[in-house]
């Protein structure tokens, strides 16, 4: 035990006077945090620049207009006079979205003929096209259940059982843990941990072969008195105690300053969390102990990181990924974590729940260990061999 923690604080010591391992450990992780927090602080979309074609220019084409410009989600910047206008200013960006009131409008609902108001968007840009439609078919629906309830009114209908023509079926939406499409609440925390992993194993790969290239494995070796387990755990334990105040400081400062939610205990997310600590060191030593050039092993370990924010399932479901996709996805701790996360993050889910996450990540702590600890082993008895033999 004493050589552990000899090694550890050697470790620590390193950390403190390699400028890159500071900045990469201690400065760059709530940079980041911050800057991520900050990119998302309106917690949603609002105001989003539309346009109105209107041929009508009626005064219901007018109260039309005055209730589209009453959504929170929209402004109306423009008022163009065909489709390819409407085109033009979205090309320009000046517009994400536009509606075209037709001419008659007024005169074919009092006739009773209908009318058909034409929605554009731009679903170049998923998230303003899917919000888009939720704003204009929430402002049309209410209109046309309204037109309707006026219209069986006028017929001497009471005025409940008009309300009930007007709405046969009515639609209740209940939105589960995230109702206010919060976009804090979802693309921040997603953000910080994966580029919390990243830097986790990017350091991780760093963590044998630098002393390789430094000509100071000798002295490490004998600090653990010929122990590779020894080694390891003292070379292990700092970066985990590091990860763990990154972690502190990303739910105890930036969840606290930028009031994002945590609907979970405590300890699951501590337990979640310490997995993927270690998942990320032990995938990080095991290249470093494989690879003894650290340029080789840097970009090994950029080329599998890179990627784990796109196949976790992050921004597109993992289910619906072809089967080479999901394979690849299973091969990255940031996905069982991920899941795990969300599952105590926001829905607040038991450990029965999270079990299948925790044991996922078990994996990624056991087998790149043991790897590690083999191959590790074989080239400490080589050297204490040629030591002995000198």
């Amino acid at each position: 035990m004493k050589a552990i923690w000899k090694i550890t604080l050697r470790e620590f010591k390193i950390i403190a006077s390699k400028r890159s391992y500071f900045i990469i450990l201690l400065v760059f992780p709530p940079i980041l945090f911050l800057l991520y927090s900050f990119i998302y602080n309106s917690q949603g979309l609002k105001n989003i620049p539309i346009a109105v074609w209107d041929e009508d220019k009626t005064e219901l084409s007018r109260f039309l207009i005055r209730q589209y410009q009453s959504s929170p989600m929209v402004t109306i910047v423009a008022s163009p006079n065909s489709a390819n206008d409407i085109e033009n200013l979205a090309r320009t960006n000046e517009i994400h979205g536009a509606v075209h009131i037709p001419k008659n409008f007024e005169s074919n609902l009092k006739s009773f003929k209908g009318s058909t108001v034409t929605f554009y968007r731009n679903t170049s840009n998923l998230i303003f096209g899917s919000m888009l439609y939720k704003a204009f078919a929430q402002v049309t629906l209410t209109i046309n259940a309204g037109i309707l309830l006026e219209r069986f009114k006028a017929t001497g209908v009471e005025p409940e059982t008009a309300m009930n023509l007007a709405n046969p079926i009515r639609l209740h939406v209940n939105s589960l843990y995230n109702p206010t499409y919060n976009y804090q609440n979802y693309l921040v925390p997603g953000l910080m941990t994966v580029g919390f992993q990243m830097m986790l194993i990017m350091i991780a790969v760093l963590i044998i072969n630098s002393e390789w290239e430094n000509n100071t494995y000798n002295e490490l070796l004998q600090m653990s008195k010929g122990s590779t387990m020894t080694l390891l755990m003292g070379k292990t334990l700092p970066h985990f105690i590091i990860g763990l105040i990154n972690v502190v400081l990303m739910f105890g400062v930036f969840y606290a300053v930028f009031n994002i939610p945590i609907n979970a205990d405590v300890v699951p997310l501590v337990v979640l969390f310490s997995l993927l600590i270690l998942a990320c060191l032990a995938i990080g030593i095991m290249v470093s102990v494989i690879f003894k050039e650290a340029l080789m092993a840097s970009d090994l370990a950029l080329f599998y990181t890179s990627p784990a924010f796109v196949f976790s399932g992050f921004t597109f479901p993992k289910w619906a990924m072809p089967w080479y996709d999901q394979f690849y996805a299973s091969l990255m701790p940031y996905t069982p974590f991920l899941m795990g996360f969300f599952k105590v993050y926001q829905m607040d889910a038991g450990w029965n729940s999270l079990l299948p996450n925790l044991i996922h990540l078990g994996w990624f702590i056991l087998i790149p260990y043991s790897i590690a600890f083999a191959v590790l082993k074989i080239k400490n008895t080589k050297i204490l061999k040629l030591q002995h033999e000198h």
